[in-house]
């Protein structure tokens, strides 16, 4: 009896242990969304006590100090077709200086950046998205340091008409200089009104977009929208997003949207624009833009079906094809294949049921550890009816999660 007893809390004390893992290893896996509202509750203190002296407007410079770069080629524009009825400019941020970046625009071209087949993709949208997909693709770059891509990218340009080019070598120092002169070339010759920003290497489900636009986010007269990041700046000199403090005086940056994935209300173009040439320039592109949105007044829009995750790459042909309906924007660092197979996926593939990743990640985690508990336990006899049920406990959780998709 005395030999039982003392091999049941041998037992216990496995299982507190495999509980005691299970916990620190859900919360390492949970790190950088423990950080992230860390430094949102930072942020928003910052702002409610009025520590950054941004809001109040005191370092603005002096009118017309910046202006925007000459287009050193461009599509035609035929502005009476085009104007009226023209409902979301989709603007993509691309780059000059390789063959990958070619491969990844044909291929948004032929895939969820082609306006023409927008209507016909998701028939729940149909009701909203069928007079609502007046849209145009443009990409805008700078040129390269390469002729021979510079001449290249001339020629993608006159075959199919949807590149802008600004006269400027396009760097990572002139990424606010790059996406300024891409929103004053839209707001001369578009009148749009949304405008859809991405980089290359994301996917978005337009329809989906569209929808949520006129449904969740219709309410929205100043639509910034987004994934919101809180961010402090960085002061270190090794750091490619170092700013010295006559660059940027403040610890904090005003909530900034994530530039990969962007929906902004065409009329603050106008608005947007003037308040940047009086405001200082600084290399970080999303942040500069989240600090002139506060400037007027207009804050960032949580937009929680955009996903964006510098490890997702990695995880694409894991997720299944109706969570992959579930969002809106996947990305980045996304390959012109995982783009094809993202868009075949959520328009062209049919699925009964679904389970979603993070479920399967944790549960098998979860019971990974547990099976390792009862092999220990059950084989010597010692208390495989509570581990057992808690097995059977967790699977019924499991079981519950599973969404079926009709």
């Amino acid at each position: 009896m005395i030999r039982r007893k003392s091999g049941q809390i041998l037992c216990y004390q496995k299982m507190f242990f495999a509980f005691l893992s299970t916990i620190i290893i859900m919360v390492f896996v949970y790190h950088n969304m423990l950080t992230l509202q860390f430094r949102r509750i930072i942020s928003q203190r910052m702002y409610v006590y009025g520590y950054v002296h941004n809001l109040h407007g005191n370092d603005l410079l002096p009118n017309l100090t910046y202006g925007f770069d000459d287009v050193l080629h461009e599509p035609y524009v035929d502005t009476k077709a085009k104007v009226e009825a023209l409902y979301m400019v989709i603007l993509i941020s691309s780059s000059p200086h390789n063959e990958e970046h070619r491969e990844l625009r044909n291929t948004i071209r032929q895939s969820w950046g082609n306006c023409s087949e927008v209507a016909k993709y998701h028939s729940e949208y149909s009701s909203v998205v069928k007079s609502k997909v007046k849209c145009i693709l443009l990409f805008y770059m700078g040129l390269s340091e390469n002729d021979k891509m510079n001449e290249l990218n001339s020629l993608e340009l006159n075959e199919h008409k949807d590149i802008i080019i600004g006269n400027f070598i396009d760097s990572y120092s002139n990424m606010t200089r790059k996406i300024l002169f891409a929103f004053n070339y839209v707001s001369i010759h578009y009148n749009s009104k949304y405008i859809l920003k991405a980089d290359d290497d994301v996917y978005i489900n337009v329809p989906k977009l569209i929808y949520n636009i006129n449904t969740k986010y219709k309410a929205i007269h100043n639509l910034y929208g987004g994934n919101i990041h809180y961010a402090s700046v960085v002061r270190d000199a090794r750091h490619r997003h170092y700013l010295t403090r006559e660059e940027f005086p403040d610890d904090w940056y005003p909530p900034y949207n994530k530039g990969s994935q962007l929906i902004i209300s065409s009329h603050l173009l106008k608005p947007l624009l003037l308040m940047s040439t009086r405001i200082q320039r600084f290399g970080i592109d999303d942040a500069y833009i989240g600090l002139i949105m506060n400037h007027i007044n207009v804050l960032p829009t949580k937009i929680k079906e955009f996903t964006q995750n510098q490890w997702i790459t990695y995880f694409v042909y894991w997720i299944s094809s109706c969570e992959l309906r579930q969002m809106i924007g996947i990305g980045d660092s996304l390959s012109p294949a995982q783009l094809r197979y993202i868009h075949n996926m959520v328009h062209h593939y049919t699925v009964w049921f679904c389970v979603r990743i993070d479920y399967v990640l944790y549960y098998a985690i979860f019971l990974s550890v547990l099976i390792v508990v009862v092999l220990l336990c059950c084989r010597k006899r010692y208390c495989p009816w509570l581990t057992c049920t808690i097995i059977a406990h967790s699977l019924r959780i499991f079981y519950n999660k599973i969404k079926c998709l009709r």
